[in-house]
């Protein structure tokens, strides 16, 4: 019994020391890398992609105004769907849901 518990006190160690590591990576603030800012695109080009990225259930790029809380700009790949006239849904490979308006868009481009 001695044996097990000391495996575990040391797996908990580990695992409270390294939490962040393991779990909150791309949460955390000081992580996020500062992106170059796009040129952002005329409104009719934005709409005219996003709907056919909705429509056709493509994997896109697309940078983001001020969506975390650091105040920086974000580019994200994944796909889109809509959920209102200008609101979409954005979820990444790993599973990362964004929502975002249409305004909020800079730059959309297909991966």
């Amino acid at each position: 019994m001695q044996n097990y518990q000391g495996s575990l006190k040391k797996v908990s160690t580990n695992l409270r020391e390294h939490f962040d590591e393991f779990f909150l990576e791309n949460d955390r603030p000081h992580l996020l890398k500062a992106v170059k800012p796009l040129p952002k695109m005329p409104d009719f080009q934005r709409s005219l992609f996003l709907q056919r990225s909705v429509t056709d259930n493509l994997l896109v790029n697309i940078q983001l105004d001020t969506i975390n809380p650091t105040n920086q700009r974000v580019n994200i790949c994944g796909q889109v769907t809509r959920i209102k006239n200008d609101q979409f849904i954005l979820k990444t490979i790993t599973n990362v849901t964004y929502l975002f308006n249409k305004m909020d868009v800079r730059y959309i481009a297909q991966a």
